[in-house]
């Protein structure tokens, strides 16, 4: 019966994760296509840049709320830790593949960062500093990539159940192939380069600027974001 109840939960979770919040949240205040806009990217951030900062905000609190939901759902019901961790990876999973969009989602941070509030507060607080730092350094995908790296990490410092520990090693997986894994194709050149920032950044090329401008195409699909790459590299030389 407990493992019966664990896959339905699990099952619960993805459905819920896969609401696809910023999608549903543009489409009512603007009437366009979030995926077809800024860096394309199904998500808070992007319906930030995009649409609204209140809109965005909006929308990173409803992810955060499935992810609290899915682990508070699965304690209720008198399930252990393991289920739990196997709910909000369930969620985070189908925040990132939602079924509701042909399975090309957002990234799954706030969905996350709701899971591991509720699973394990003390890492919660080591992946807030990481959130901070990147607010403070400009560099917000690149602190949040660590942030989830660290929550292993910190976990098994924390003399965490084992359980815990390899849900984050999991979610941490599921962020970093989201990241990587193109929303349109592979890139034809410089594999190498693209995939570093792609993990690091969140994009195609160094510059955010040029990411944005030409919709989430890197310098591999639209020559234009090349050029301006440059010109940004060029600029930072003293």
């Amino acid at each position: 019966m407990g493992l019966a109840l664990t896959f339905l939960v699990a099952a619960g979770a993805y459905l819920l994760g896969s609401i696809p919040t910023a999608y549903l949240a543009t489409r009512w205040a603007r009437g366009f296509d979030i995926r077809k806009r800024g860096s394309g990217q199904v998500g808070g951030s992007n319906v930030w840049h995009v649409v609204s900062r209140r809109v965005g905000t909006l929308v990173v609190v409803a992810d955060v709320v499935k992810g609290m939901v899915v682990v508070l759902g699965a304690r209720g019901l008198g399930l252990g830790v393991d289920s739990q961790v196997v709910a909000a990876i369930a969620a985070v999973s189908g925040h990132n593949w939602p079924v509701f969009l042909r399975f090309g989602g957002g990234r799954g941070i706030a969905t996350l960062g709701g899971a591991i509030l509720v699973l394990a507060w003390r890492e919660t607080a080591v992946f807030a500093i990481f959130c901070v730092l990147g607010l403070v350094i400009r560099s917000f995908p690149a602190a949040i990539i660590f942030g989830v790296a660290s929550l292993p990490v910190t976990a098994r410092l924390l003399n965490e159940p084992a359980a815990l520990i390899l849900g984050f090693i999991a979610m941490f997986a599921l962020v970093l192939a989201r990241r990587v894994i193109p929303n349109r194709k592979w890139p034809s050149g410089e594999l190498r380069r693209v995939l570093l920032y792609r993990a690091l950044f969140d994009r195609d090329v160094r510059s955010r600027e040029a990411w944005i401008r030409e919709g989430g195409r890197g310098p591999e699909q639209h020559p234009k974001a090349a050029d301006m790459e440059q010109m940004e590299r060029k600029r930072r030389l003293p």
